[in-house]
């Protein structure tokens, strides 16, 4: 059996527009992620699923409850791969993911979905988890 590496896929939510087009993007995401061998956790596509069946959660969780929910799946992870999608540069889960990711050491590929395919993130991931790969890789 083949090693999939394990990533955590960082996308922003709360600072988009709209945020069924950002759980939709970031599902896509997981699933090309999955065909090019890289087996990937979302908080966003966790998270959403979770709040359609709990009002509680829905309503009742403030941005910390997330983070500290989200935070121990990012400490079990290969890598963290951060999707540049829009908003992504202003989104603070997305810099507290990204900080807690290099505090840990752990690899950060940087997917810019408009110039690379999920191959090539794949690629970066394994790259980056090689014993002389570097840390910081843009996919």
């Amino acid at each position: 059996m083949t090693h999939h590496p394990c990533v955590y896929l960082a996308s922003p939510y709360s600072d988009r527009r709209c945020r069924a087009t950002a759980e939709a993007e970031t599902a896509e995401a997981v699933a090309e992620l999955a065909r090019a061998g890289v087996s990937a956790w979302s908080p966003i596509v966790q998270g959403c699923a979770m709040t359609r069946a709990d009002v509680v959660i829905r309503e009742g969780w403030s941005h910390g409850d997330w983070m500290t929910w989200c935070l121990p799946w990012l400490a079990r992870a290969d890598a963290l791969v951060l999707l540049m999608s829009e908003g992504w540069d202003r989104s603070r889960g997305v810099e507290i993911e990204e900080t807690d990711a290099q505090a840990r050491d752990l690899p950060v590929v940087y997917w810019d979905p408009g110039l690379m395919t999920a191959a090539h993130v794949a690629q970066a991931v394994r790259a980056a988890l090689a014993p002389d790969g570097a840390h910081e890789t843009a996919a």
